[in-house]
């Protein structure tokens, strides 16, 4: 048993690849766009044998001058599940409660923590929609519903111009569809630093890629898919609402699952969603996509006993984060983020 730091290991991502539920969240990449955007400084816990890392849970300890200090696995982060056995997972557990305790922390949040082994026992929880795309094109393409297949029809007859890249230029015209989004929807955006960091310790190293659809010049919609090894992830996605009837949100969906299949990937994740947003729910299960559980712990160090969490990302302040300039929403996201993890 011992603590490890992604960031220090050139072989880090090597190790990763014995593990089949390992993703972009257990990555250096991730761990360093993380470290570098916010400060959170890997405490990872594992166990090794002859041929590397046997087992892993990711945790990075956060601590900020508005927040107390804590341990999280891991943030911004919709699903890092310990890597291993069920044994291994339940020492590792225990151990990282020991770090905790040693270091001060006042709580440790497990992300998609085996739910069995917490007896039943979870402070908040989500959806998570996996699409298997270890199949042909035709397959997956059958698998979605018959008004998503009339809406790629449609932008495809729009004469929509399509994108995929891993370069810098692209994440950036990303991100000003991303602000747009995230403010009509009552959400502050992520700091722009953020993205750069994702781009380049994720994205330009062939960890991911952005899809982008244009036209008349004007980029109207957009996703970045993040990948490791055979697993994708639907990360983020962003629209220009005035061109919506384009349809390029769901062209740019379906270019990007077929540039995931290019790679070698068998599984994609559409990411977290909240179990009452039924609106998120409906458009991911519409790709075929199968809905399971998705369960988050925070344990009081003090008093060893899970904490009731509050999904916070619906709610009076989206009103006013809708009314907020551009600019304005911006500036907060870059303030306030450090302390959100």
């Amino acid at each position: 048993m011992e603590s490890l730091d992604p960031l220090l290991d050139p072989n880090w991502d090597l190790h990763l690849g014995r593990h089949v539920l390992s993703t972009v969240f257990h990555s250096q990449g991730w761990a360093r766009t993380l470290q570098e955007t916010y400060g959170h400084r890997p405490v990872y816990c594992g166990l090794r044998d002859d041929a590397g890392i046997s087992a892993l849970l990711p945790m990075v300890e956060a601590k900020t001058w508005l927040t107390s200090r804590r341990g999280i696995s891991l943030p911004f982060s919709d699903s890092c599940p310990p890597l291993g056995t069920v044994e291994d997972t339940m020492r590792l557990a225990a151990h990282v409660v020991d770090v905790g305790r040693k270091r001060g922390w006042r709580f440790i949040e497990f992300r998609d923590f085996p739910h069995k082994l917490l007896g039943g026992e979870s402070s908040l929880s989500f959806k998570s929609h996996i699409l298997d795309i270890h199949r042909p094109e035709s397959a997956v393409l059958a698998g979605f519903e018959g008004s998503v297949r009339r809406a790629i029809r449609k932008a495809e007859s729009s004469e929509l111009d399509i994108h995929i890249s891993q370069e810098a230029a692209a994440i950036r015209d990303y991100y000003d569809l991303h602000c747009l989004t995230r403010k009509r929807h009552g959400l502050f955006p992520q700091p722009s630093r953020f993205f750069a960091s994702l781009h380049r310790n994720v994205i330009a190293k062939g960890g991911g890629f952005v899809t982008l659809a244009k036209k008349n010049e004007r980029w109207v919609a957009g996703t970045v898919f993040l990948i490791s090894g055979i697993n994708a992830c639907y990360k983020y996605g962003a629209s220009d609402e005035r061109f919506q009837a384009l349809r390029g949100n769901n062209l740019v969906m379906w270019r990007s699952i077929q540039e995931c299949q290019k790679r070698g990937c068998h599984s994609l994740d559409f990411g977290r969603t909240s179990a009452d947003n039924e609106g998120l729910r409906r458009f991911k299960l519409s790709y075929g996509a199968r809905e399971n559980d998705l369960h988050y712990l925070r344990l009081d160090l003090r008093g060893m006993s899970a904490d009731r969490l509050v999904d916070r990302s619906s709610g009076r302040v989206n009103s006013v984060i809708r009314l907020l300039p551009l600019w304005a929403a911006r500036l907060a996201g870059e303030a306030l983020y450090p302390h959100a993890s």
